[in-house]
């Protein structure tokens, strides 16, 4: 007990009864005064009944009446024990008979009257009450019954009257009931019968929300086609949808026509395409396996994007502001055939210039110098990768370079590794950087005035764009060993005319065929005379033409080329001028019409559709095949022949400074040669005149010193094809290999990874791996074959064994990279 006694003086308090032990002495202590303010307060936050609003009234109310109740009844009690105290304290208990008191009657009518109306009213108004609660519940025994009357109607006789709307839910809940389903079946089958009724439901409301008739067509396409005319449900679909039954037996296609919105995207899609495939955006591949399958089987040559994506992005957005497009959307528009590459790799550039600069790029990667893989980004950051160098170079710095060397006493082109002295390399960068602006300036300005051009090009002028193809070399489908070693080659020299149209710019392909093999300035002025004539059939009032290549001094750029520039008028009747693209950034439409060709011939080939042995078959299967929209021409060696002989009795002049000109124009009025650095077309030059930036000199073509002149052609020309030799190189690859080496050979066309087992003076015995995607493994029968040593272009130091089982091999990106450079200069070699 002590302990209980403990615990209850101990114990915690709550807070309600702090709070009221408190008030208490609040009471207790300050009296009246605090009653007063409590009242003050109560008072201060009282709202009248009348303000408030029914739901809080009505609760006031209530309160009130239980706190009345609770009143009266506490009153009546203390009253009734206050009477009982009093009659027993009287003193009169003891006496035995009690004391009778005769008092006089007070107003006994006039009391049980008042009495009487308070209970009659009382009565009157129970009375009344009950008729209104009586009231209102035969209205709604009333409707109960009507309500247990549909019910009944429905059960009884499983209908509806027209009138009532008929839900989804309840035509589910009718068919149920007239299928008398178990309850396990009903709820699996409730919820199909559910969507359908859904459905049909959702397809009549849109049906009867629209007055358009093309809609309403739309939505008969979508709900009826094959398969319901197939199994007969027009009928069905007529009446649960109310479209009518011959509209829906009429629909033939489900095609819906776009809107505005789904126009505008495609439009947006096409003009991102024709933006990537602009010359100055991306180069075309040349050869004929450069090609990629797109929608329906169709082939299309690939093309290589020479520049980021968040760079082109943004050219685009600088040159149609009016399109807003994010870089997710420009990306996501790149069409399939539009492949995306990086600088450093083969495919992306083919400019020295740009090789070497982007080597060095790398060497600056290895001593923490942040570049870019892209050269070009270096010509805005020279100030700072000059500060950079002179801190973060070492005394001798090793760098790759592209250099001709010779090897056998022969110049070939290598990539060799040079080291210097830190001041020597900066110095070199320096000069080699302000070499490169200079060329990116010329890139970027040939590109954008080839642009005006088309922009601008007016009706009687025609653009020209053309170049030389890779030879085709001929095959048959089955042919013996010797005529695999001697196969004959095809010069195809792909032109491409743009022409002003109706309003618009259009275009005509057009490849020449020639047995003569020789790539020179007398088969160009030959071809040019096949193609003249056809230019007029184009367009038949051409006044002017403008010539497009790229700028090898063997074939457009050269002495030659600007005396027929000179005398274009007089010899084909319109005038002429010549523009050149920058050394090693010729690629254009040219290179993937000639790709597109070679890869149809082999085609057709190797269906066994025709056969093609020579230059003139090669022709004949041309004019036949399926490319009709490309005009075939055919020229022969004799006629290159004489074009050589007419040319070799002029003696002309070369011009100095041939090598850095990169458009040429004959002004008629001052009988001036007229050159530029940069090809130029502003509003000047687009009506066919000269603005000042031109260069010009008087030109008669003709030197009085033959022996002189032919002197200094020969060194010219030299020089001249000396300078280009980089730009067209391939070398020819001599691997020394021995036995129980691996090897990449050429077979059939392709390369493959195998094991040399013997070899003797020419040949070579090989076991073949075969490709399990990226790698490869020996496979179930022995592929051991003898091939020819020339066909070995490639020595691997080691194969890595790859998987659980170590069946796989694989072998590094670094020999991977080597092997597909090695592989397209031995067939280029070979198609040579």
């Amino acid at each position: 007990m002590q302990h209980v006694l403990l615990f209850q003086v101990y114990m915690a308090k709550s807070r309600s009864q702090i709070q009221k032990e408190y008030r208490e002495r609040k009471k207790l202590k300050d009296g009246k005064n605090y009653l007063k303010k409590e009242s003050a307060r109560v008072i201060k936050y009282y709202v009248p009944a009348a303000e408030l609003p029914t739901k809080e009234r009505k609760k006031r109310n209530a309160r009130a009446k239980v706190h009345n109740q609770t009143h009266r009844r506490k009153r009546n009690a203390a009253a009734l024990v206050l009477n009982e105290s009093v009659t027993e304290s009287s003193g009169y208990e003891s006496i035995g008979s009690p004391l009778v008191v005769k008092l006089p009657l007070v107003g006994r009518r006039k009391g049980g009257k008042k009495k009487n109306t308070r209970a009659l009213a009382r009565a009157h108004g129970a009375m009344k009450r009950l008729k209104v609660e009586k009231e209102k519940l035969l209205k709604k025994l009333k409707a109960k019954s009507r309500q247990l009357k549909r019910l009944s109607t429905k059960i009884n006789t499983g209908t509806r009257r027209p009138s009532e709307p008929c839900t989804p839910n309840s035509k589910t809940e009718l068919e149920l009931r007239e299928l008398n389903l178990t309850p396990k079946r009903r709820e699996r089958v409730k919820r199909k019968l559910m969507l359908k009724n859904v459905v049909l439901h959702e397809i009549s409301e849109a049906r009867a929300s629209t007055s358009s008739m093309y809609e309403r067509q739309s939505i008969a396409r979508l709900v009826s086609g094959k398969l319901s005319k197939k199994y007969r449900l027009n009928l069905a679909i007529s009446k649960g949808t109310g479209i009518c039954r011959k509209t829906l037996t009429k629909v033939s296609t489900k095609r819906v026509r776009p809107d505005r919105r789904i126009c505008a995207v495609k439009q947006l899609a096409l003009d991102v395409e024709d933006f990537m495939s602009r010359e100055d955006n991306s180069r075309m591949q040349p050869g004929k396996g450069d090609a990629i399958k797109i929608s329906k089987g169709e082939k299309k040559q690939t093309i290589i994007l020479t520049n980021y994506l968040a760079d082109l992005h943004k050219k685009f957005s600088a040159e149609n502001p009016q399109v807003k497009i994010s870089l997710a959307t420009f990306c996501r528009l790149r069409p399939r055939h539009i492949l995306t590459a990086k600088f450093i790799s083969r495919t992306s550039c083919l400019c020295i210039k740009h090789q070497n600069m982007a080597l060095k790029c790398q060497t600056l990667k290895k001593y923490n110098i942040f570049v870019r893989e892209n050269p070009e980004h270096l010509i805005g950051q020279s100030l700072e990768i000059e500060r950079s160098m002179d801190q973060l170079l070492e005394n001798r710095v090793a760098y790759r370079v592209w250099k001709q060397v010779v090897v056998e006493d022969k110049k070939k082109m290598k990539i060799i590794e040079n080291t210097v002295e830190k001041n020597e390399f900066i110095e070199m960068m320096k000069v080699e950087m302000n070499q490169f602006a200079s060329h990116v300036d010329r890139v970027r300005c040939q590109y954008r005035e080839i642009k005006t051009l088309k922009d601008s090009l007016k009706e009687k002028e025609v653009l020209v764009q053309m170049d030389f193809a890779e030879n085709y070399s001929c095959k048959s489908l089955a042919e013996v060993q010797s005529a695999y070693w001697n196969q004959t080659p095809v010069t195809i020299h792909p032109v491409v005319v743009y022409f002003r149209g109706q309003s618009k710019l259009e275009h005509k392909s057009i490849a020449i065929i020639s047995d003569e093999l020789s790539h020179c300035t007398s088969t160009v002025c030959t071809f040019l005379d096949s193609l003249v004539p056809v230019l007029k059939e184009i367009c038949p009032n051409v006044e002017f033409v403008h010539y497009w290549t790229d700028s090898p001094s063997s074939q457009y750029r050269n002495k030659t080329i600007f005396d027929l520039i000179a005398n274009h008028s007089s010899v084909y009747g319109i005038q002429a001028r010549w523009n050149y693209f920058e050394a090693g950034h010729g690629k254009g439409p040219c290179d993937g019409l000639g790709g597109t060709i070679k890869r149809m011939a082999d085609e057709a080939v190797k269906r066994g559709a025709v056969v093609i042995q020579d230059p003139k078959e090669f022709f004949d299967w041309s004019t036949t095949s399926n490319m009709k929209e490309v005009k075939f021409l055919f020229v022969k060696k004799e006629e290159c022949k004489k074009k050589l002989d007419q040319l070799n009795k002029i003696k002309l002049r070369p011009i100095k400074g041939t090598m850095k000109f990169h458009a040429v124009a004959y002004d008629l009025q001052t009988a001036e040669l007229c050159t530029r650095e940069t090809s130029c077309y502003c509003g000047i030059c687009l009506k066919g005149k000269f603005c000042e930036s031109w260069s010009r000199q008087t030109y008669d073509g003709h030197s009085n010193d033959t022996s002189h002149t032919k002197e200094t052609v020969n060194q010219n020309e030299l020089q001249e094809s000396n300078e280009i030799q980089n730009e067209d190189f391939h070398e020819i690859i001599i691997v020394e290999v021995s036995v129980d080496d691996f090897i990449a050979c050429v077979y059939e066309g392709q390369w493959y990874i195998g094991k040399i087992l013997d070899m003797d003076d020419e040949d070579v015995q090989v076991t073949f791996l075969e490709r399990a995607k990226a790698m490869f493994r020996w496979p179930t029968s022995p592929d051991t074959i003898w091939c020819k040593k020339s066909d070995v272009f490639y020595k691997l130091d080691h194969l890595e064994p790859s998987g659980k089982s170590k069946r796989f091999w694989k072998i590094s990106p670094e020999d991977r990279t080597r092997i597909e450079n090695n592989f397209e200069a031995h067939e280029m070699n070979t198609n040579k």
